[in-house]
């Protein structure tokens, strides 16, 4: 019996074609990821806009105003017709951390909080979520680069 010079393995435009066809997989999958991951970080940081929300109604339910101070501006939080409203003013102010201790921990690494008459602004890294007063409603984006 002759043996034949049969040689196996894979030949170079075989080879070529299965890494092209794993590229083309993995370009699609770290694209589906990164969507992914920015889409989780808006999510989160609606909950927490949530939860910042629900805080300051807590402390308003009751009929007090609280005045703060962000940045250079002082704000009177109210609660009127059901939603919250901000108003400038001047006179004695408290630290947002002071204001609202159970919101102190959103207010540091990266994180911050504004205040103006049209809502609140609660940026973390490069996303952010905008709570309008006027219409009471929470929107999550990627920041401004």
């Amino acid at each position: 019996m002759k043996k034949g010079n049969k040689k196996k393995g894979f030949t170079l435009v075989e080879l070529l074609v299965v890494i092209a066809i794993l590229a083309i997989l993995a370009s699609v999958s770290v694209v589906g990821y990164l969507s992914f991951t920015e889409k989780a970080k808006i999510s989160n940081i609606e909950t927490e806009m949530t939860q910042i929300r629900e805080v300051i109604r807590g402390q308003l339910l009751d009929g007090s105003e609280v005045t703060i101070e962000c940045g250079t501006t002082d704000y009177t939080l109210s609660y009127e017709g059901n939603k919250v409203s901000a108003t400038e003013t001047s006179g004695e102010n408290t630290d947002w951390d002071l204001a609202f201790p159970d919101l102190a921990l959103f207010n540091d690494g990266g994180k911050t909080i504004e205040i103006t008459a049209s809502g609140i602004t609660y940026t973390n890294g490069d996303v952010k979520a905008v709570w309008n007063f006027e219409n009471d409603t929470i929107e999550g984006m990627k920041a401004a680069a």
